[in-house]
């Protein structure tokens, strides 16, 4: 697959969950129930606890893998039992043909995440984030951060909200996501400030 049709997958991901990103120059840039937790040991109805760094990133792999298989399988209502918000595109019964295919750009792009690459893992009550270390993805592209946002039911489960790729190295002024605590949430609302960006309006 090349940059150029990456570009076009990452672009459409935004139906299901919100990419920040745009394209330049042909290459990459960032801008700013039950069964799926039976293997950790979580029953039905039961609230997930917010425990260590493993439970946390396996709990949010397992959704993130079960949301990938929804969307090969086209499997929309599936897609929505796991995912904070769908767009509206994906939300619109008339809309269902566009939708499949911005499902399959997700799937495209997103089935080939390992779970090794997510090495960094920052959560809470209410939300978590994965992300990988800067890497090289493709021979030919920038070094590549891959972020994975999920928001908590009220049971604790997560849920995809976004997923989002930062370029080049990180910096004070490439900063790809805030995850300090003293600056990750400026209002003090209890949302960290990069997940709240990705709520609709």
């Amino acid at each position: 697959m090349n940059k150029r049709n990456i570009a076009v997958i990452v672009a459409l991901v935004v139906v299901l969950v919100v990419v920040l990103m745009t394209v330049s120059g042909g290459k990459l840039s960032s801008s700013k129930q039950d069964g799926l937790f039976s293997g950790l040991g979580v029953s039905g109805g039961a609230t997930i606890p917010n425990l260590t760094d493993s439970f946390n990133t396996t709990a949010a792999w397992g959704v993130f893998q079960e949301y990938l298989k929804f969307a090969k399988a086209h499997d929309i209502e599936g897609l929505k039992s796991l995912t904070y918000q769908l767009s509206d595109t994906c939300a619109n019964p008339d809309k269902r043909a566009e939708c499949l295919v911005l499902v399959d750009s997700v799937y495209s792009i997103a089935s080939d995440f390992k779970l090794e690459d997510f090495k960094n893992v920052f959560y809470d009550d209410k939300q978590i984030i994965l992300t990988t270390d800067y890497m090289r993805l493709y021979d030919d592209a920038d070094d590549t951060k891959v972020v994975l946002y999920f928001v908590r039911s009220t049971e604790g489960e997560p849920k995809v909200l976004g997923i989002r790729f930062c370029y080049g190295k990180e910096s004070a002024q490439n900063e790809c996501v805030i995850t300090d605590p003293a600056r990750r949430d400026a209002d003090k609302d209890g949302w960290w400030d990069d997940i709240e960006a990705l709520f609709k309006k």
